[in-house]
């Protein structure tokens, strides 16, 4: 029933537990589940609500929208699954453990979009991986780095590489090593 929403169509999937509508401020989350399922829903989709207001937010927000910059996808998802208490931790732990274990890690560059994954077959994977990259900034970088890092990504033409200096001292194929590394 979740799927047939009319807030947006066609863009449901039987995977999605919520969505975030980044226009008019809208959160849809389905009416079921654990409380501590809807919890962590909640918290996803209100990250990516601060998310917005951070990078598109105030006067003339449908503009930047239009001509919104590309936000990597693992910037967006990783972080809302980064501020979630993960109910499937062990299953979290089981997904990165497998992947490190079987070589199919993905990049940070990999993970600007999910579609390209073995055919979507990934995509819980990659969230996953996308916020234990968070866990990791957090870590080894100190917390207020991870709003930092989409702080310095609002400003105007700023690349990825720019805002991560900026936020950590380091790139992105810098970053990819070191958390590949933490990972491994």
């Amino acid at each position: 029933e979740f799927e047939q929403t009319n807030v947006i169509s066609g863009l449901i999937g039987e995977g999605t537990g919520g969505f975030t509508e980044a226009l008019k401020n809208r959160i849809v989350v389905p009416a079921e589940g654990s409380r501590e399922w809807r919890v962590d829903v909640i918290t996803h989709e209100f990250t990516h609500r601060v998310q917005f207001e951070v990078l598109y937010g105030g006067i003339g927000k449908s503009f930047r929208l239009l001509r919104s910059v590309f936000v990597p996808l693992w910037i967006m998802e990783g972080m809302a699954e980064y501020e979630t208490t993960d109910v499937d931790a062990r299953q979290t732990s089981m997904l990165i453990r497998d992947a490190v274990v079987h070589d199919r890690l993905y990049s940070i560059q990999e993970m600007d979009g999910f579609s390209h994954s073995s055919g979507g077959r990934d995509v819980v994977l990659m969230y996953k991986l996308a916020a234990s990259v968070f866990k990791y900034i957090a870590e080894k970088y100190g917390r207020e780095k991870v709003g930092l890092l989409l702080k310095e990504y609002q400003r105007p033409q700023v690349t990825l590489d720019v805002a991560l200096r900026r936020s950590l001292g380091i790139g992105d194929e810098e970053l990819n090593k070191k958390w590949t590394a933490w990972l491994k």
